[in-house]
């Protein structure tokens, strides 16, 4: 394990140290070996385990076709629910989240924007600070900031338009 980090940004000396270990939970329909179907899966799984290396307690509530229960791997605890797809994912989840906040809460919960999965956890659990990690493709982000980029140019134009229209009537 990794040393715990002091923290005495609240006030206290150091004698009298805070050591910050999170609670993190993971909520993704994709994650490595059952059900792995893209970047989502990757993503999750290396920054579950690089927080778990770090000494966080993290947790990974997923989908799986074949099975549900838990499974631990390097200090990550996965929770695997049987859904016959991805849509209903969140569904089912949100409950199996929400019963185990109750047992031992979480100090933050991050979910992908795609499907969103994480949302019927966060209306159970409204009080949980929610990390959205969004996993939008990179054509797709181009094109929406070339598009804002564009809108941003026009209304420049159309103002500068405007003063120079008013200035030279008067």
């Amino acid at each position: 394990r990794v040393p715990r980090i002091p923290c005495t940004t609240d006030g206290r000396t150091w004698s009298e140290k805070k050591y910050l270990y999170m609670r993190i939970a993971f909520i993704s329909c994709e994650y490595p070996p059952d059900s792995c179907q893209g970047g989502i899966a990757t993503y999750v799984w290396q920054t579950s385990h690089m927080m778990a290396s770090l000494g966080h307690e993290v947790e990974v509530f997923s989908r799986s076709s074949a099975r549900t229960g838990r499974s631990q791997t390097e200090g990550v605890l996965v929770h695997w629910i049987q859904t016959p797809d991805s849509y209903d994912f969140c569904d089912f989840i949100g409950p199996v989240f929400a019963a185990r906040h109750a047992e031992n809460p979480f100090d933050v919960l991050e979910g992908p924007e795609y499907n969103a999965d994480a949302r019927i956890a966060v209306e159970l659990v409204p009080d949980i600070p929610l990390v959205l990690k969004m996993h939008t493709p990179s054509f797709m982000a181009i094109k929406l900031n070339f598009t804002l980029r564009k809108r941003d140019r026009l209304k420049h134009i159309m103002k500068q338009v405007r003063q120079f229209t008013r200035s030279s009537l008067t």
